[in-house]
């Protein structure tokens, strides 16, 4: 769940078990760290071999679910929305990382809208960082 979304509302669901402020953050997890490495070494290597026992996939599903996904990032539109993340900045310092899930649903609809219009009837999308063109290269599709 993406930070926006709210650390307490993830808790709630469920999606982590802990939701803390940021100011807290640092604290608790050297706390955690040093509070971890002081077990011994052999009971933290068979816990996390039985947790990987109960809870992945044998290597066989592993395999095939790996290969779908290289398949699925080989697609040229996959490859055109990656390109287009990372044009907006996507893997850099800023904006676009601290706010991945608002510039990614930007991304969509940037797609999505190409394809309910003619190239020739585009139109800027607000990202809050500026205008992102369904024509220009940041979007792909727009010029296929």
């Amino acid at each position: 769940m993406e930070p926006s979304r709210g650390g307490d509302l993830a808790e709630a669901y469920g999606y982590v078990n802990r939701s803390l402020p940021d100011a807290e953050l640092g604290a608790f997890v050297d706390a955690l760290a040093t509070r971890i490495s002081s077990f011994d070494k052999w009971a933290i290597s068979n816990t996390k071999r039985l947790v990987n026992a109960a809870s992945l996939p044998p290597d066989l599903e592993m395999a095939a679910g790996w290969d779908a996904c290289i398949a699925s990032v080989a697609c040229p539109a996959t490859q055109a929305r990656l390109k287009a993340f990372m044009d907006l900045g996507f893997h850099k310092p800023g904006d676009v990382e601290n706010r991945i899930g608002h510039y990614l649903e930007t991304l969509n609809r940037c797609f999505q809208r190409k394809g309910q219009r003619s190239e020739s009837r585009g139109g800027p999308i607000d990202t809050g960082r500026g205008q992102l063109s369904v024509q220009s290269s940041t979007c792909p599709h727009a010029t296929r």
